[in-house]
């Protein structure tokens, strides 16, 4: 039985353990995924300027004004982006139902995040040039991901930093008032949840189509890992006005993604009774299915984006870091008692002190 033990700061915590004895017990990747930014940072210094000076890149570039000259090639070259997305053996695209939306207006696609496929696949679903509002850093892990960094239209967003979120928002509106389309995963992380059609949405989506006047359109998909096929629906636009309020309207982008995943389960059901391909959130299928999106990613550090879900009616941004009461309560197995730890300390002090 786990003892419970008296809450501490996580100055604290600090005052324990300094960041070279920290290592001992951790790679920094770890750290990342149990610590705020903040925190990390306060361990690091050295990781902040790395990451103000990646920020700050970012945000410059941003905050650029929008090149109508580079927007007009990659228009020229999405028919070949499209036909290296085809050529892939995996997974294939079906429809479940694909309402149209207007060509000449500008739409914000708003889709739910599964899977390393996501961005290709909403690019092969709508057909048309559609700048991807992504992550540099995970695009470029992968030659596909590198394929489409280079190829397509991208908006580049940094998730842990607000100034970075706020620079990309400010992006999208502007390439929305400009007539574009852009595509963007509001819930920010793969939803690797049981029982759970979407992670919680973040309010970006509403924001950008109050303050853009573009029109929004859902798109789900749903995949079957046994098959390889991807199962899609494209809802009709709709809008969120100025007027209303954006929690309200996020409700409603949410609430209307989550009746679109039940329409594509109700789907699977009908059309292939006899194989039960209606998916089972909790089962054992559902978990083999997350290790297979793992595998198509070993690089991801999914403690590390567990952190990204949105919890509501807490702080989107600056929340404390759970690791630290779970570790109090016993709960977090990969960090251990802090008398342990205070333990281990004390003898490696000793032992640099005697050598």
């Amino acid at each position: 039985m786990n003892r419970i033990l008296p809450k501490l700061t996580f100055d604290e915590i600090r005052s324990i353990l300094t960041p070279e004895e920290l290592t001992l017990f951790y790679a920094k990747e770890q750290l990342k995924a149990y610590l705020s930014l903040e925190e990390f940072h306060a361990c690091f210094p050295d990781e902040k300027r790395n990451f103000d000076s990646l920020v700050n890149k970012n945000v410059k570039g941003n905050n650029k004004s929008i090149n109508e000259i580079d927007i007009g090639l990659k228009e020229l070259i999405h028919p070949a982006v499209l036909k290296i997305i085809k050529k892939r053996k995996k997974p294939t695209l079906h429809y479940v139902r694909n309402e149209p939306f207007p060509l000449n207006k500008p739409i914000l696609f708003i889709v739910n995040h599964s899977n390393v496929h996501d961005a290709p696949m909403l690019l092969q679903a709508v057909g048309v040039p559609t700048f991807i509002l992504g992550e540099e850093a995970g695009f470029r892990r992968s030659m596909n991901g590198l394929l489409m960094s280079l190829l397509n239209g991208m908006i580049w967003i940094i998730r842990e930093s607000a100034d970075s979120k706020k620079a990309a928002v400010n992006r999208t509106i502007q390439h929305l008032i400009k007539g574009n389309r852009v595509a963007m995963w509001p819930e920010a992380t793969w939803n690797t949840t049981p029982n759970k059609p979407v992670e919680h949405f973040y309010l970006g989506p509403a924001k950008i189509l109050q303050e853009s006047g573009a029109l929004g359109v859902n798109v789900a998909f749903q995949y079957d890992h046994l098959t390889d096929n991807c199962y899609a629906i494209i809802d009709k636009p709709f809008e969120i006005k100025l007027s209303e309020n954006i929690l309200e309207g996020i409700d409603y982008i949410e609430g209307s993604m989550v009746d679109l995943k039940f329409e594509i389960y109700d789907y699977l059901q009908r059309e292939f009774p006899e194989t039960s391909k209606k998916p089972k959130l909790n089962s054992a299928d559902f978990f083999e299915y997350i290790e297979k999106i793992k595998n198509d990613a070993p690089w991801l550090d999914f403690d590390y984006e567990s952190r990204f879900i949105r919890k509501p009616n807490l702080p989107i941004n600056g929340e404390i870091s759970e690791w630290l009461q779970n570790w109090i309560n016993g709960e977090q197995l990969m960090i251990p008692p802090l008398e342990e730890i205070e333990d281990e300390v004390l003898r490696l002090k000793k032992s640099i002190k005697t050598n």
